[in-house]
């Protein structure tokens, strides 16, 4: 009903938000497929189809995914990420916040945990 409405005020509108609506209604549906499936609301073959809608429909609203972001009204700052940038310098601020002096995961060469934990597994014989 509010996609309609919105659609007969702002028609370039309607189409993105039904994406949008679809892609959420399919998305929470495969959320709680268990529950649909134990249910008997759906079967196996069903649910392969409700998985493959939702796949679907990524990249349908991969064009359209920066706009709706941008239309929330939020700076990059705020954001504190380096995609979908108002001025598409994306992998000019992506390599700018992996820099030592940006990123403090960089300041070291390997990460302490690396060596505490990751490492002396690697070593092991399991």
């Amino acid at each position: 009903l509010a996609v309609k409405q919105v659609g007969e005020q702002q028609p370039e509108l309607a189409a993105v938000l039904q994406k949008c609506c679809n892609l959420f209604s399919l998305w929470w549906m495969q959320e709680g497929l268990g529950d649909f499936l134990e249910g008997g609301y759906l079967d196996r073959k069903q649910a392969a189809v409700l998985r493959q809608a939702v796949r679907d429909l990524l990249p349908v609203l991969r064009a359209d995914a920066v706009p709706l972001v941008d239309s929330w009204g939020h700076s990059d700052h705020a954001l504190n990420s380096a995609l979908g940038r108002w001025d598409g310098k994306v992998y000019d601020a992506l390599l700018a916040s992996a820099q030592q002096g940006v990123n403090p995961m960089n300041c070291v060469e390997v990460d302490l945990a690396f060596e505490e934990s990751l490492k002396p597994m690697r070593r092991s014989k399991l």
